[in-house]
């Protein structure tokens, strides 16, 4: 027979040996006997404690006054469970806390780790250099870490957080790459319009960067070089100006003589339309137009104008004696005009001669031609038989003239006269006797 002594420490450690000896028998008869003894089910949940190497952990407990490798909880059937987990000095459990639903007799195992210190070391690396400086710190075995890489300039690590639970002395390097930029040129002129291809190159941080721009047509820059360090993303507008470029237009004669140059600036692309200039005495199209692409030369054609010269042809009363003769010329062509004869006119003018520069009129003045006509009177045999009459006549003009009586001799009254030069007549007079009708005898001088 046992005995019990009250207060003594003894006693009371024996019948918690004991009553804790049987408990899991009694669980393990009500769980499977509940129903029989018209009680509730329950069920139990065990959980096994032991270290990294999967050997039993013993803790103290508080409440049962002893040392324990498991937590064992029990409860009704079918209800949950949330068992925090003790803490066993130097070391920590993979979990905090163990939670589920009463079915019957369940068995768990819980690891807990060592908790000793660790140290963590983070290198930044940049081609095997160090790039930053190096972190380091101690932890608790066990403990989670979550460190972010620092920003560096220029550099992009492979590792944005390291981050993980230490449980050994840890060294991690973390590698850094260099950023890569575009440098991007755009090509415009200075009314912002596109006139080359874009350019777009990438390169690495603090990469030196020389560039040769285009040379573009039409369009020209002080400095053809652009360079630099990328530290970022660049974008560069390259305004171009404008070439200059002359436009000359010639006038051109016929002969392809240059009568005149004119000289005119344009900017590469403006478009133009010049008004021609009046050439004295040429004609030629009005204007030209087009676009400077480059340097130019327009040759002008230029005709000469056609003038007239009208030749009026009066007496010295100002009428009209004969129809108009007209000339025509071409600008600056020399003329040499002489009066015509006209027939019984003798002419007032000398010729006229120039260049001529316009139309033009000329006046040649005639006076009537003044001939002398001469009558001789004579008998069948050529004798002179009255003094010889003198006649002052206008040429081509016809005169009816009335002829002397001579005693002894017969004739017509008057003869009809005609002529176009100095001329003499000799009238044959008959006797009294009417032989032969008279005959007029002309002769030149």
């Amino acid at each position: 027979m046992l005995k019990f002594y009250k207060g003594c420490d003894t006693m009371k450690k024996f019948k918690k040996l004991i009553i804790f000896a049987f408990l899991p028998l009694l669980l393990l008869f009500f769980n499977h006997n509940t129903y029989a003894w018209g009680i509730e089910p329950i069920g139990s949940i065990r959980i096994n404690l032991v270290d990294s190497d999967d050997s039993p952990l013993s803790y103290y407990d508080e409440t049962d006054q002893q040392y324990k490798t498991f937590v064992l909880k029990a409860g009704k059937a079918n209800t949950e469970y949330n068992i925090e987990l003790p803490n066993i000095d130097g070391y920590y459990p993979e979990i905090k806390n163990v939670s589920g639903i009463f079915n019957g007799d369940q068995t768990t195992t819980v690891k807990y780790y060592n908790n000793a210190l660790y140290n963590l070391t983070i290198n930044y690396l940049y081609n095997d250099e160090n790039i930053s400086e190096t972190y380091t710190t101690s932890l608790t075995s066990g403990s989670e870490y979550n460190i972010e890489s620092p920003n560096i300039v220029g550099y992009i690590p492979n590792i944005k957080t390291v981050s993980g639970t230490i449980t050994q002395d840890t060294e991690i390097d973390v590698i850094y790459t260099k950023n890569k930029y575009d440098l991007v040129i755009h090509f415009k002129d200075i009314d912002n319009n596109k006139i080359y291809d874009d350019i777009n190159n990438q390169y690495e941080y603090l990469d030196k960067y020389k560039i040769e721009l285009p040379n573009i047509y039409g369009y020209h820059l002080n400095n053809y070089i652009l360079e630099g360090t990328i530290e970022e993303n660049l974008e560069f507008d390259i305004i171009y100006n404008k070439n200059k470029y002359e436009l000359v237009i010639n006038y051109i004669d016929e002969n392809g003589k240059t009568l005149k140059s004119n000289t005119y600036e344009y900017e590469y692309l403006d478009n133009y339309k010049i008004i021609l200039e009046n050439i004295a005495g040429y004609n030629h199209i009005d204007y030209v137009e087009g676009k400077i692409l480059k340097d130019d030369e327009i040759n002008v054609e230029c005709y000469k104008n056609i003038y007239t010269i009208t030749i009026h042809y009066l007496n010295v009363y100002g009428h009209k004696i004969k129809h108009d003769t007209v000339y025509k010329l071409k600008y600056n062509e020399y003329y040499n005009i002489k009066p015509i004869e006209i027939a019984g006119y003798n002419s007032l003018s000398d010729e006229v001669k120039g260049v001529i520069y316009g139309n033009l009129e000329i006046n040649f003045y005639y006076i009537h031609k003044i001939c002398t006509l001469t009558i001789h009177y004579i008998n069948i045999f050529n004798e002179k038989i009255f003094e010889d009459q003198i006649f002052y006549l206008l040429a081509y003009k016809n005169y009816i003239i009335e002829l002397p009586s001579i005693y002894g001799y017969y004739l017509d009254d008057f003869i009809y006269v005609s002529i176009a030069q100095d001329t003499e007549i000799y009238v044959v007079y008959t006797y009294y006797k009417k032989l032969s009708n008279h005959y007029i005898s002309r002769y030149m001088i």
